[in-house]
């Protein structure tokens, strides 16, 4: 679908369309003496909307009174698409989509939209009507005036049908429409002027879809953040008007207050097939030149006191397969001088199931998953064929090894009290009776899959899940091993639940980092992002972390910060999923033991991959291309 947008009363210049001749030969062997010679011919969509006449719409008109026919523009559309072509309205005064009234030069009144018709306010109408001709330079016939406007109707408010043309592949044979408006002035109107803008936009073919247009400013309340979708294909809802307060410091399970002038946004819940999602900006279509917020962002702005500010998701297109890509150079690696830009990043398709990740070069110039993954129950994950059986585990308890189970996925809906107390056998074939005493706390999911899109009506509510987040994996889970007491760290880069050709990031203490320097969250985050600043505490711990120093609310936002794009996506533990919008935990592929390092921050503290914690619980995932 491409559309062309008039705005009335401002002319918009044309689309110039082309056509091409491709030539190409090649040269015959000696022994057959003898070429062929192709030709290719590419000829272009051309689709084009003009407008004339689109500054008369003026008129005095006398309190009381109404006049009708002020002033006619004539819309020329012509379209080789097969398929037809229709045209849609919107209101746009003060350039603002939505916006119907007729707005006074002193701002102390305006008009609204209506029939145009006498009563006790003052109102205006448009209406369209189809040209004719006799020598059938356009064909009127092919045209429908759609909706009732081909009498005077009111402005409409979001974008409606007003004319379509049925079929065409000839650009020199379109169709003219002239528009028109008409005003009732009601004898209290006060004396003013009025001025006002309605917005064509063609779009073809004729059954597409209406175009998604950026919402109004006025549409979200003051001091607050709004997300609105910017393609027609955009699966999940997010409430479009203020469903994130502003905030210092969001509590899970609250929808935080107004603070200052701090931010936390709000990961997304938005998904469109085929495209990765980058992060956040102001811009309705993201470029280069865009400032890209990540989805957990704290962002500090003083510029929607007085009114809101209108996010929308960064879309990027699916280049390729995740697996066996090798193209990470071709990528900018992003700057920790500059804010980056969409040159550091590009979006997969992971074969397995079909789910598409932004990626991006990050500051240590590694190409990392920047959105969680989420492999779904449908995939097939290695030799581990089977219907992906649910199954339950624990930690200990008389005797039985319950980490020795067939079976990635369990529902965290199923996994509660009550819930079946069965595992599954290594072959999976016997089903282990549970000893039904076990508190849910107690027993485990190697995989939680819950990622569907919902509706944030709940604001920051433990209990459901959103897009962004993915899927919770425990230790089993990560590496793909059915017996969750392995403890090979050479098995997790190569049979890991990343796609081939990719890896879980590495992890370790200080010690591993001071002789190997290959904890990868560590080079990410303090070697890189950081400047190679130490936690304030280094030296005196096993474990370093960012927390009570002045780096680590900096470092805990660079974190969050487009392109990292780490999220607050919590943990699964007790039965529970936990720590939503207030933490982030995200595995490695080191093991010490019974336990595995992890990457933890709040908005307070970042624990760069040298904590552990015992291998029973659900986390985060991100991969990382290569070995």
């Amino acid at each position: 679908m491409s559309t062309k947008e008039l705005c009335l009363p401002l002319v918009l210049a044309g689309l110039t369309s082309f056509s091409f001749l491709y030539l190409s030969s090649s040269v015959a062997s000696a022994s057959d003496d003898s070429f062929t010679d192709t030709v290719a011919i590419g000829v272009p969509m051309a689709c084009n909307m003009t407008g004339s006449g689109m500054n008369s719409h003026t008129a005095t008109i006398d309190s009381g009174t109404y006049e009708e026919n002020i002033g006619t523009t004539t819309i020329t559309t012509v379209c080789n698409d097969a398929n037809g072509y229709a045209i849609y309205a919107i209101g746009y005064t003060g350039e603002v989509y939505g916006t119907t009234t007729l707005a006074g030069a002193s701002g102390s009144s305006s008009i609204a939209t209506g029939t145009a018709t006498s009563g006790s306010t003052s109102n205006w109408a448009m209406k369209l009507t189809k040209v004719t001709n006799t020598n059938q330079s356009y064909l009127p016939a092919n045209l429908t005036i759609e909706n009732s406007f081909g009498s005077y109707h009111s402005v409409p408010s979001i974008l409606t049908k007003v004319a379509s043309y049925s079929s065409t592949t000839d650009t020199s044979l379109g169709s003219k429409l002239e528009t028109t408006y008409r005003v009732f002035i009601s004898s209290t109107q006060a004396s003013d002027t009025y001025s006002g803008k309605v917005k064509y936009v063609l779009v073809h073919p004729a059954n597409a879809s209406a175009p998604i247009m950026p919402l109004a400013e006025n549409l979200c309340p003051a001091n607050k953040i709004c997300y609105a979708p910017n393609a027609s294909d955009i699966v999940g809802s997010m409430d479009s008007i203020g469903s994130t307060k502003i905030t210092s410091s969001p509590t899970a399970g609250t929808q935080p207050a107004y603070s200052n002038s701090n931010y936390y946004l709000y990961p997304s819940n938005y998904s469109r097939a085929g495209y990765g999602f980058a992060g956040w900006s102001t811009d309705f279509n993201a470029t280069n030149t865009s400032t890209i917020y990540g989805p957990s962002e704290y962002i500090t702005t003083g510029s929607i006191s007085s009114h809101g500010m209108i996010l929308y998701p960064v879309w990027v297109a699916s280049t390729g397969m995740l697996q066996g890509w090798n193209s990470c150079n071709s990528l900018t690696t992003a700057s920790t001088a500059t804010r980056p830009t969409l040159a550091s990043v590009t979006a997969l398709t992971d074969a397995r199931d079909g789910n598409v990740y932004a990626i991006a070069r990050l500051a240590d110039g590694k190409c990392w998953m920047i959105e969680n993954l989420r492999l779904n129950a449908d995939a097939t994950i290695g030799d581990i064929n089977k219907s992906l059986a649910q199954g339950y585990g624990s930690y200990s308890g008389s005797g039985i090894n319950y980490g020795s189970f067939i079976g990635l996925a369990d529902s965290e809906n199923d996994f509660s009290s009550g819930a079946a107390n069965t595992i599954y056998s290594t072959d999976g074939s016997t089903i282990i009776n549970v000893n039904p005493t076990n508190s849910p706390g107690d027993r485990i999911p190697r995989y939680n899959n819950d990622n569907i899109n919902r509706s944030l009506a709940v604001g920051y509510d433990n209990n459901y899940q959103w897009y962004s987040y993915g899927n919770y994996y425990n230790w089993a889970a990560a590496i793909a091993n059915t017996n969750y007491f392995n403890t090979d760290n050479t098995s997790a880069t190569t049979t890991s639940l990343c796609p081939t050709g990719w890896r879980l990031p590495q992890g370790g203490d200080k010690t591993r980092i001071e002789s190997n320097n290959d904890n990868d969250f560590w080079t990410l985050i303090v070697t890189n992002l950081n400047g190679g600043t130490n936690p304030a505490n280094y030296s005196s711990s096993t474990y370093p972390y960012y927390t009570g120093t002045t780096e680590a609310t900096p470092v805990s936002k660079l974190v969050k910060a487009f392109p990292n794009n780490f999220i607050y996506s919590g943990r699964y533990s007790n039965s529970a999923a936990s720590s939503r919008n207030s933490g982030g935990f995200y595995r490695s592929s080191t093991t010490s033991g019974g336990n595995t390092y992890y990457l933890h921050f709040t908005g307070s503290e970042v624990y760069p991959g040298a904590s552990r914690v015992i291998k029973i619980y659900g986390f985060s995932i991100r991969c990382i291309a290569g070995a």
